[in-house]
């Protein structure tokens, strides 16, 4: 084919990346398929872990928001609410509604009643979390604004990761699995790509024959997991089928973590695996799949108990990932120890 000044194209070369096996296989990764979460709510009540959570940016963009707006709310019918009004809103009114909404929505038994018997707890939740540094305001917005039907539902899946069956006590959200493939596996990676950013990993460190990366920061993590010491195999996350749903505004999506890692254990114990997303600017939607993976996937793994010990981590850091990675690790190793 020619190109505009009569030279000629040269097509990419589209390579076959695929699980090299079986003479890799020992190195396979598997994991859960987790299609969504489920709440285990205890009888009495329950509380909540404030310093799970990220702050909340609650800003214009968020609420599309100048001086006046009209939303539907989780309070009636589509009203309109301008900033004089919403300042007039108490919290603890806020809370109220927030927590109304939270029960008669999210905190559901088996059979799909509300747990009224909870908004009183649920209130008390509310109420804490809007007092505390947990919620920033910008650009002149108001506590009132997440009465807004998609910030309202937000802010209860973010709660609902926070959630103790008591004081100082476990995660109380359990994952449910896929009924028709609950397990996925990096034998199962096989497609073509005329990507360029490609990586050829250790022989020994990879079940796949190619790593495609994205930027350059994936490029030099692969790398990095190339060399070290701790880990036993990885994967990029690229038509691997390794899927995390979480909520934004109410809509239900799907998050794709970077990479999965593999990493060395004492003889004897559980598995652990680390994920990994490499991020450089993180705006409010990477802060919800972080808060879901931290708070909802990872804990609710670690309780199926069948692939071993979890952890996430976020790496900043571009320019020098390892401190970063190097303390997930010690942190993954600390939580499986014996206490």
């Amino acid at each position: 084919m020619s190109g505009r000044n009569g030279g000629q194209f040269k097509p990419r070369e589209v390579v076959h990346v695929h699980a090299v096996s079986p003479e890799r296989d020992a190195l396979e990764i598997t994991f859960p398929r987790v299609a969504g979460y489920r709440a285990d709510f205890p009888r009495e009540r329950i509380d909540i872990d404030l310093s799970r959570l990220d702050p909340y940016v609650l800003d214009p963009d968020r609420v599309r928001a100048a001086t006046n707006v009209t939303m539907a709310g989780i309070i009636g019918a589509r009203h309109t609410l301008d900033l004089e009004h919403l300042r007039d809103q108490r919290l603890s009114t806020v809370a109220f509604h927030l927590a109304n909404y939270w029960v008669s929505e999210k905190l559901r038994d088996a059979n799909g009643e509300p747990k009224t018997h909870l908004f009183t707890h649920a209130k008390r939740i509310v109420l804490q979390w809007l007092r505390s540094d947990r919620v920033v305001y910008k650009g002149g917005c108001q506590p009132a604004q997440l009465l807004y039907l998609q910030l309202a539902d937000e802010v209860c899946e973010l709660l609902m990761g926070a959630l103790l069956d008591q004081p100082g006590g476990e995660s109380i959200i359990r994952a449910t699995l896929d009924p028709f493939m609950p397990e996925g596996s990096t034998i199962d990676v096989n497609f073509p790509t005329s990507k360029a950013g490609r990586h050829t990993p250790r022989a020994d460190r990879s079940h796949l024959n190619y790593i495609v990366t994205d930027s350059d920061w994936e490029a030099k993590f692969a790398q990095l997991l190339d060399e070290h010491p701790e880990v036993l195999a990885y994967t990029k996350n690229q038509n691997l089928g390794f899927e995390v749903p979480y909520s934004e505004q109410g809509e239900a999506r799907t998050y794709l973590p970077d990479f999965l890692v593999r990493l060395r254990t004492p003889e004897g114990s559980d598995p652990m695996t680390l994920v990994v997303e490499i991020k450089g600017y993180r705006g409010h939607d990477a802060a919800l799949k972080a808060e879901t993976m931290r708070n909802k996937w990872i804990p609710a793994v670690n309780r199926l108990g069948t692939h071993g010990r979890w952890a996430f981590v976020e790496l900043r850091s571009l320019h020098d990932f390892r401190d970063e990675f190097d303390a997930a690790i010690e942190a993954l190793v600390a939580a499986t120890e014996p206490a």
